[in-house]
Order: C-alpha cells, then structure tokens, then sequence
C-alpha cells in the first residue's frame, strides 16, 4: 500500500512498528523485549540498565490518559517505576500506585 500515511487504515499498526525501532536507534545500548501473558496480552520493555520501563503504543486520538489492560496488568504485577504511552498527539501522566506512567506522542521521538 503505497497511499499516503494519514490515508491508510493501518497507521497505528505502522506506528506501534516503527515506535519501538525508533528507541532503539536513539538507545541503542539499551534492549526492547516484551512481556507475554499466557491470553496474549502484551507490553512492549525499554530495559535501561537495571530498570525496566513498560512502553504500550495507543496511535488514537486521546482527551486524557488512558492505560490498557495489558499495560495495568504489567505494572500492577512488576510495579516499575514508570512507564510511556506513546499517543498520536497527547501529554500527560497517571500515577498507578507508585509508577508514573508518561504519555508522549510518538512525533517527539
């Protein structure tokens, strides 16, 4: 599909692709992995030395912060000590327990 990004209707699975390449190359040193749960569910991992930071891609147009169920799940069972949500256009953030989850759009990386 050779159409212009804002008219596909796979943008936010290119995005949810292209997010995670993206860190890598500006953090190269520092690996992405993934958690699994036995349902599928899954949340992409930034591993910075020995904190790992849960990152979910949601390219959708958000008024305010909104974390998935996979993402609540990871935190609630790893408690990291923060966490991104990478949105097409919202900033903000969300204290889950002791986490603090950030949102960013994924244009600032």
């Amino acid at each position: 599909n050779f159409n212009e990004l804002n008219l596909r209707g796979d943008l936010g699975q290119i995005v949810e692709n292209v997010c995670p390449f993206q860190l890598k190359t500006r953090y190269s040193e520092f690996p992405i992995k993934y958690w699994r749960t036995l349902a599928k569910a899954e949340v992409d991992l930034f591993e910075l030395g020995n904190e790992i930071i849960p990152i979910e891609v949601k390219y959708s147009e958000l008024n305010e912060p909104k974390i998935s169920r996979s993402l609540r799940n990871f935190i609630t069972e790893n408690k990291p000590k923060k966490g991104l949500v990478i949105t097409k256009g919202f900033c903000g953030e969300e204290k889950i327990n002791s986490s603090l989850i950030k949102f960013m759009p994924a244009w600032y990386l």
